[in-house]
């Protein structure tokens, strides 16, 4: 029983899935690092209240910088 693909055309379908595969994995294995390192730093700079520090900056007068 034949499934109408040649050995050839099988090969060449393999090839190409696992390149696809490795290729993503790569992309993943790259990219993951930089996610949880964002989550974490984000997760840093919400314990903060930046509303309230920008306020106080725009209340502070200009030419009082560096004084």
């Amino acid at each position: 029983m034949t499934l109408g693909i040649s050995v050839r055309a099988f090969v060449t379908i393999t090839i190409h899935f696992f390149s696809e595969l490795l290729t993503g994995l790569g992309i993943v294995w790259l990219v993951f690092p930089h996610m949880v390192q964002s989550q974490a730093l984000n997760q840093e700079l919400e314990k903060y209240d930046y509303g309230k520090i920008i306020e106080q900056i725009k209340g502070q007068d200009p030419r009082s910088f560096g004084r």
